[in-house]
This record gives C-alpha cells, sequence and structure tokens, in this order.
C-alpha cells in the first residue's frame, strides 16, 4: 500500500514536468528537505546534468499553512553559472566546495568585508525569481539554473517539500541552455 502511495504521487508530480520536457522523462531521484529557521539553507546550487541528458528539477510544498512573512523562498537566479563571487563555475567540483565554503563564511561573519561585497554584487546583478513556499505549490525548473534556499525566518516554522529530479534525454546539453525554464504552478 505504501509503496503503491508513493509511486502515485511519482506520477502525478510527472504528469505536471511532462509537458516542459522535450524527450523521454524519467525519475532520476525523489527526496524530501525540511528547512527551519536554525538550518543555513543553500546558496547558489548548481547541479550539473549528465553530457547526455537535463535535469528538471519539481520541487512540491507538503506543509499545512505558510505566510509570506515566514521566508522560506526558493530563489532562482539567472543561469549564467556563476559561483557566490560571480566567478564562472564549470563543474561540481573543489571549485564549487570552495565556494560552498566561502558562503558559509559570508553568513558566519568571518569573510573579509570585500567577499562580502563581491557576493551582493553578484546576486543583485542577476535576475531573481523568489517562490514562497505557498502549501501544495509545485515548482518546475531547469535543475541546471542555479537557486537557493533562505530558510524560515520565523522561529517554530518548518518548511517541508518533496523534490523530484527528473532527466529528459531531449534537451541539448549545451551549457549555455537558452531554453532554460521556471514555472510556477498553484
Amino acid at each position: 500500500k505504501q509503496s503503491s502511495t508513493l509511486l502515485s504521487i511519482v506520477k502525478k508530480v510527472r504528469s505536471f514536468v511532462q509537458p516542459y520536457a522535450k524527450g523521454q522523462l524519467g525519475l532520476l531521484e525523489a527526496y524530501t528537505n525540511l528547512a527551519n529557521s536554525s538550518c543555513a539553507g543553500y546558496i547558489r546550487s548548481v547541479e550539473q546534468p549528465h553530457a547526455h541528458a537535463a535535469h528538471i528539477t519539481a520541487v512540491w510544498y507538503v506543509h499545512d499553512a505558510w505566510s509570506i512573512n515566514w521566508g522560506g523562498e526558493l530563489l532562482v537566479y539567472d543561469h549564467e553559472f556563476l559561483d557566490a563571487f560571480g566567478r564562472k563555475v564549470s563543474d561540481g567540483g573543489p571549485q564549487r566546495r570552495q565556494s560552498d565554503a566561502w558562503a558559509r563564511e559570508l553568513f558566519d561573519g568571518t569573510a573579509a568585508h570585500s567577499e562580502r561585497q563581491t557576493l551582493h554584487a553578484a546576486i543583485s546583478r542577476a535576475p531573481v525569481h523568489a517562490v514562497s513556499p505557498m502549501p501544495n505549490r509545485l515548482v518546475i525548473f531547469d535543475s541546471r539554473v542555479p537557486h537557493s534556499l533562505r530558510p524560515p525566518q520565523e522561529e517554530d516554522r518548518r518548511r517541508l517539500s518533496l523534490v523530484f529530479k527528473f532527466f529528459d534525454l531531449g534537451y541539448d546539453a549545451d551549457p549555455d541552455f537558452p531554453e532554460a525554464f521556471t514555472h510556477t504552478l498553484w
């Protein structure tokens, strides 16, 4: 019974994602994300697609209630593959790990003032979509697009989502991907 319920959820989400696919669509992975005010969130995640396929991410918010004043937004940036300091990131290797460490330093106050200014400049010049995690909202976007999570601001609020990563063999693996998209369904 439990596996049939999970399968029906995956099929339902896939039915919403399929119109954005250009070819064969399959589930790569699925997981849950739980964020609260004590979580650091993450910055400028850039998921690298396999050479032969693009990924499509679907985030379904499954918590019971949410107020726009509680934060917790999914922030979607431009698709220039810039790290938090405006440097080009070509893969998820050491440069990305180093960028993530620097991003943490920005939050805990150990980064140099010039690094904080560079981060602010990189993010402020990038087009951003902020998607509030309203209950039962489904957000679909090209996984290659940099994105981040803003932690909830209310101490006792938990942002719960189911995340689905699909692969689409019909997408061009070109890193410039002018067909990048972000859609919010609710």
